[in-house]
């Protein structure tokens, strides 16, 4: 590529890519620097949030890398670096120990979904009462609580025929066949006569 007089490239350039403007050969410091750690590091955690545990559980049950994210709502590169720390492995350690199950992460998902649901319908009715469409919302939480066993109760009726009638009739006849077969004597208090 031809450079004009202050180093700049002439003619069209794509913006894109980087301009190599020389190469230098390779040193033992330059080898040196390839043993020492890069990236990103983060401090190691000192609290555990529940984001933490969501994505603990959804690592536990091995699924990728970019579902783990998308399930706990971090960057997969955040996620990443979380997996290199000390407490969040011992974290996923535990729930894998645990078994960690998909219904297990379904169940929180839907709660997680109706407390965002139910704190949704909370700021709106705080901030703007008038604009307020629960009906959504409230579907949105009814699923999510009825899911996780906090739903509204049921009560069914049922009709069950037992022929009680000729089951009572049965059971007077036992008795009357009993009293005739019976030899006792009726202690019943008679009403004395007038």
């Amino acid at each position: 590529m031809p450079l004009d007089a202050n180093g700049q490239i002439q003619g069209k350039r794509n913006k894109g890519l980087p301009v190599v403007l020389g190469v230098t050969p390779l040193t033992s410091s330059d080898l040196d620097k390839l043993a020492e750690t890069r990236g990103v590091t983060a401090p190691p955690l000192k609290r555990l949030s529940d984001r933490h545990h969501k994505l603990a559980r959804a690592i536990a049950s091995g699924r990728s890398l970019s579902e783990c994210a998308i399930i706990a709502g971090y960057d997969p590169s955040r996620v990443s670096v979380l997996k290199t720390d000390a407490t969040f492995q011992d974290l996923i350690s535990y729930y894998r120990s645990q078994g960690a199950r998909g219904d297990d992460l379904l169940l929180n998902e839907l709660t997680g979904l109706s407390f965002d649901s139910v704190t949704e319908m909370r700021r709106r009715v705080e901030e703007n009462p008038d604009d307020l469409s629960v009906d959504e919302l409230a579907r949105l939480a009814q699923l999510g609580l009825d899911r996780s066993g906090y739903g509204p109760k049921r009560t069914e009726e049922k009709n069950l025929t037992v022929n009680f009638g000729d089951r009572l009739e049965a059971a007077r006849k036992r008795v009357i066949e009993h009293e005739a077969a019976a030899d006792y004597v009726d202690v019943t208090p008679q009403e004395a006569a007038e």
